[in-house]
């Protein structure tokens, strides 16, 4: 096929970006909306979505310190 980017290689660039965005659009106009992520066929009041599927800020707070310090044991293991 024809390319527009034939002899080039930067063409992802735009395309990932493009895809990116897209993406997250979607994802943000579905969380924006309410929109259940992980519908229920049952009971459509019991459907998961953002807000009822994060967890609490505590648990949130806890996992980023984990996060953080993720990186400094295994430096310390790799160099042990």
């Amino acid at each position: 096929g024809i390319s527009i980017f034939k002899k080039s290689n930067r063409g992802i660039w735009f395309s990932g970006a493009g895809s990116f965005i897209t993406v997250l659009s979607l994802f943000l106009i579905a969380g924006y909306n309410n929109t259940a992520f992980y519908p229920s066929y049952y009971d459509i009041q019991s459907s998961i979505t953002i807000a009822n599927g994060s967890s609490s800020h505590f648990t949130l707070s806890v996992m980023s310190y984990v996060s953080l310090m993720i990186p400094i044991v295994v430096a310390y293991i790799w160099f042990a």
